[in-house]
């Protein structure tokens, strides 16, 4: 996501919790900036005592220095707890592990409808939400951030009723892989309502095999490798959904979509498709959505090698796409 002008610092600090998904409650938070584009979000909780665990501070570090940052933020979003011993712990040691390259731009502490500058800044208004461009850009979508961490978890909640469909129409559907990508695409592009679920039902069967979840993936998370040979021209013609549609657009369609899949996933496919959400969320910038996504794919099959490999990745901080 990048800030375009006027964005300003307040505004950074009313966008985050739009960004991560979920209302931020004494929590502290890293912002790996690229220039204006926001790389990496990190984020942990404030234990009572105001000491952060030395393995939890090694990974957000690790995560940070595995991205070409040019600046961070470090932010304390604070309803019940003091912040101030926690940031200051994270905010000296990465001082001391960075040693200012990146540097640490600006650090803030975040208070109900309030913000300042430690230690001793006054205390300044945020600006209402429908007053930063970019917020209002991301409620148009229908994006808004949950209450919490455990309404993201209760968000990708089975669907009884989409999985009982799903279910039926498995045994009767067998995509192609041109089929299922373009099922897929119509169902981004929400082409897909009158349909009765067909198409949801239809890139469901598709994934269900590992040939067709690596279709997917390497369309959702690309890593400079054609795939046209192997699975399948999909471009042009009714199933070219991806030209002229903006960035954020794009984004929340996929996201939405992405989450449908899992809730109609029915057992022993909702790992398949926990994982690949929680890849293509880590790649999109997402680590909350991808660290529960991958949480619960490892709940539903511990021994899903994929779920394992993308939860290492968000675990150190290593993004998935890489260039060949």
């Amino acid at each position: 996501m990048t800030l375009a002008p006027p964005c300003s610092f307040a505004d950074l600090l009313v966008f985050l919790p739009y960004h991560v998904g979920f209302r931020l409650i004494d929590a502290l938070v890293v912002v790996a900036l690229d220039g204006a584009r926001v790389d990496l979000v990190e984020r942990v909780d404030i234990p009572p005592r105001g000491v952060l665990d030395p393995e939890c501070i090694a990974r957000m570090l690790l995560g940070v220095s595995n991205r070409r940052a040019s600046s961070l933020l470090v932010v304390a979003y604070a309803d019940d707890l003091d912040p101030e011993p926690a940031l200051a712990h994270l905010v000296g040691a990465m001082a001391d592990t960075f040693g200012g390259d990146p540097e640490i731009a600006r650090v803030a502490v975040v208070g109900r409808d309030r913000w300042r500058e430690p230690p001793h800044g006054p205390w300044q208004d945020l600006p209402d939400p429908a007053d930063v461009p970019i917020v209002a850009e991301y409620v148009g979508r229908g994006v808004s951030p949950l209450p919490d961490r455990h309404a993201l978890v209760a968000a990708l909640a089975p669907d009884p009723l989409l999985v009982r469909a799903a279910a039926t129409a498995a045994g009767r559907l067998r995509p192609t892989p041109v089929e299922g990508l373009l099922a897929w695409e119509r169902l981004v592009a929400g082409e897909s309502r009158e349909s009765g679920g067909e198409d949801l039902f239809t890139t469901l069967a598709f994934v269900g095999h590992v040939r067709g979840r690596d279709a997917l993936l390497s369309r959702l998370v690309p890593l400079g490798v054609a795939d046209d040979g192997l699975y399948g021209r999909c471009d042009g013609g009714e199933g070219d959904h991806t030209r002229h549609v903006d960035p954020l657009a794009r984004r929340s369609a996929v996201r939405a979509a992405l989450i449908r899949l899992v809730r109609a996933s029915p057992p022993g496919w909702r790992a398949t498709t926990l994982t690949i959400l929680g890849a293509w969320a880590w790649d999109a910038g997402d680590g909350a959505l991808a660290s529960v996504a991958t949480a619960l794919a490892l709940q539903e099959d511990p021994s899903c090698t994929l779920a394992g490999v993308v939860a290492r990745l968000v675990q150190f901080g290593i993004r998935p796409r890489c260039e060949v």
